[in-house]
């Protein structure tokens, strides 16, 4: 105990000297974080500016471009224009029906090759608007329905025997006259819009 009384005035120096030392580190620490967070808002703020700076540009770059598009696209006649998407179409065709062909098997593969020859498609194409025409259909249908109805009451009554080409014969004549009067309808509506 006497070595304790001996140095009070030592161990209450130190305690201030250590107090004071906590106090600078504290206000150091202080300092630097707000210097620290000040900073950042700072980077913050250039990085925020240098951002604006690089949209704005880019912005004004692509007007400019837009601007620079649009003028070619008005100077180009729209038939131009047009011909560049057909060509661009039948591009992703040609591709798209290569990769699918790609899949198929070798004798798969022959028979779509064929299939999609382009005389072939062309007359597929205009079969597909003439010929399988739903109304032909059903009027050919009505008439071969009428016309065996009809047929085989008379081969009943009368005694012959009924011919079974005859079905065939009455559903193609139904169907070609629907078409014939469909087409021709189909014509004169044309020409009656055009007249008015």
């Amino acid at each position: 105990m006497s070595e304790h009384n001996k140095h009070p005035q030592k161990i209450e120096s130190n305690h201030e000297q250590y107090v004071n030392i906590a106090e600078e580190v504290e206000k150091n620490f202080h300092r630097l974080e707000a210097e620290h967070e000040s900073g950042i808002e700072q980077t913050e703020e250039l990085q925020a500016e240098h951002i604006k700076e690089s949209v704005e540009k880019e912005a004004r770059a692509s007007k400019e471009t837009d601007t620079d598009v649009y003028r070619e696209q008005e100077s180009q006649p729209a038939a131009d224009m047009y011909s560049h998407h057909a060509e661009l179409k039948k591009d992703t065709y040609k591709k798209t029906l290569q990769n699918t062909q790609a899949q198929l098997s070798p004798t798969q593969r022959s028979f779509s090759t064929f299939i999609h020859h382009p005389t072939v498609e062309t007359a597929s194409e205009i079969a597909s608007k003439t010929i399988a025409r739903p109304t032909g259909i059903a009027y050919g249908a009505i008439a071969a329905t009428i016309g065996v109805a009809v047929a085989l009451f008379f081969a009943y009554r009368y005694g012959f025997t009924y011919n079974y080409l005859l079905f065939i014969i009455l559903f193609s004549a139904g169907y070609l006259i629907s078409t014939i009067i469909e087409l021709g309808l189909a014509k004169f509506n044309k020409l009656s819009r055009k007249k008015s």
